[in-house]
């Protein structure tokens, strides 16, 4: 059966199409063309081929029943006629009163309707069609219901284990320094693979390796000699996170340190460099232990308590004592639009050295870091100082280093974050009561984000030195270092 048919009506049997059918007609022949419903679009052809079928013997009596009404009509309308056209014209008169001398007008309305009413199969066309449409709109309304059921089925739920990464990859060219001029290489500095998941309500667990390169490319033979050249999967992070209340995250295990990754946040691009803190190790990045958080009321920061090993995670402790530290960052202004990004950061950590059967050796640092971000710029300063006793508790060494970085973004909306100029300025001094040892550290690079989790980079970077403090691959020391990157920051 044709689908045009079924929405046929006779026009000219004065079955005028209703406006509210014509709606439905509408309503019905777009929803057949959704493609939410397409699948069902076959069912409902074989309903509506079906349902003339069903519907005979009701449409029969309904028939029967309109032509008698319809042949009633006829023999009143006959009547009316011979009397009007044949009759006499006084009685007429007296029947029609002033309708009389408009019999002619009357006459010619009684024959369209006549003519109407012959017409064969339009009372019966218009109830079929009615009862196919009422019939189709339950079927529609049926078909309707079941897909929405379906659509309600529980889906498959999702692994509660979430798996990310990150992949720090480059080329670099050497036009002089510690791997010595013209020296040039693919490589990468790290792959970062995490697993986090659920365990328990409110405790969750994370697991991350860290493939790394066992020993640096024009390394001296010394150091080569201790790993083999290639590449080395380590344990970087392993903890489980307890938070017991919305503000409070208990952190126990091989666990992020109190200040690098803290940094590495604000800075944003420890692809390209770690932070100054990293560089000059000061303390590990990560370490066995156990820390805990409050975040403060207002999302204006958290205050952070951490009891350590003090060896790191590439190494197993090696003394009865530990590494305690506080960290606190703030956003003092969270309510001011202008200084709500304005960033106060502080720690402090109390740890030792080379444990003895009294004492142990000082291993104290400190540090503080301000950031603002205004529009399209970031600019921010970080302080960090040292404090070690390496033989004696007696003899301190003094070190300090100092970090000036920011992000200026493409002024034009379009492009605002795509492109961005990168810039960092480190001053190292390693024994500040020895003096003219102080190292500088200077990056600019231009990055591109095409995507949102792939970051490239083209920056520079080069050192220079007070004193011949870098050793070269044949062992000379040198006090310059500059190369040229093409960076590679994919996460996934």
């Amino acid at each position: 059966m044709e689908m045009k048919n079924l929405f046929t009506f006779n026009h000219e049997a004065g079955m005028p199409m209703k406006p509210f059918r014509i709606f439905l007609i509408i309503a019905l022949s777009s929803l057949l063309n959704t493609n939410v419903y397409s699948q069902n679009f076959a069912k409902i052809i074989e309903i509506v081929g079906n349902l003339e079928d069903s519907m005979t013997v009701r449409f029969a009596n309904e028939a029967t029943i309109r032509s008698s009404e319809i042949a009633a009509v006829k023999t009143d309308l006959a009547a009316i006629k011979k009397i009007l056209v044949n009759g006499d014209q006084s009685t007429v008169a007296d029947r029609l009163n002033s309708a009389a001398s408009e019999s002619q007008g009357i006459i010619s309305r009684i024959e369209a309707l006549e003519r109407k009413s012959a017409e064969p199969g339009a009372t019966a066309d218009g109830t079929r069609l009615s009862a196919l449409l009422d019939q189709l709109v339950a079927e529609f309304k049926k078909v309707i219901d079941d897909e929405k059921k379906a659509q309600q089925k529980p889906a498959v739920a999702p692994s509660p284990i979430q798996i990310s990464g990150t992949l720090f990859s480059y080329f670099v060219y050497s036009s002089e320094g510690k791997e010595g001029k013209d020296f040039n290489r693919f490589d990468l500095d790290r792959l970062y693979l995490t697993a986090k998941g659920p365990v328990f309500e409110g405790g969750k667990i994370q697991v991350t390796t860290d493939l790394y390169r066992a020993a640096s490319y024009r390394q001296p033979d010394s150091i080569a000699k201790l790993y083999y050249g290639g590449f080395a999967i380590r344990m970087k992070f392993a903890f489980m996170d307890f938070a017991p209340f919305s503000f409070l995250s208990v952190k126990f295990g091989l666990i992020p340190t109190v200040w690098p990754s803290f940094v590495d946040g604000v800075w944003k691009y420890r692809g390209i460099s770690g932070s100054v803190s990293d560089l000059q190790s000061y303390y590990p990045t990560a370490d066995i232990g156990v820390s805990a958080s409050y975040a403060l009321p207002g999302k204006m920061g958290d205050i952070s308590g951490f009891i350590l090993n003090g060896n790191g995670f590439t190494s197993a402790e090696t003394n009865r004592y530990k590494d305690f530290a506080i960290r606190a960052n703030v956003y003092p202004f969270i309510d001011d639009p202008l200084l709500k990004p304005l960033l106060l950061a502080a720690y402090v950590l109390k740890g030792s050295n080379i444990s003895t059967t009294s004492s142990a050796l000082p291993r104290n640092r400190f540090g503080a870091l301000l950031s603002y971000t205004y529009s399209f710029a970031s600019a921010t300063v970080e302080y960090n100082s040292r404090q070690d006793a390496p033989k004696y508790a007696d003899t301190l060494l003094y070190g300090s280093a100092l970090s000036f970085f920011g992000e200026v973004k493409a002024p034009v909306d379009e492009w605002k974050e795509k492109c961005s100029l990168v810039w960092r300025f480190d001053v190292v001094e390693p024994n500040d009561k020895k003096g003219g040892d102080v190292t500088r550290l200077k990056i600019l690079g231009l990055v591109y984000k095409p995507f949102d989790k792939l970051i490239l980079s083209i920056d520079r970077q080069w050192i220079d030195a007070e004193t011949k403090s870098m050793k070269q691959f044949d062992n000379i020391l040198v006090n310059k270092d500059d190369r040229w990157f093409f960076h590679v920051i994919v996460n996934f």
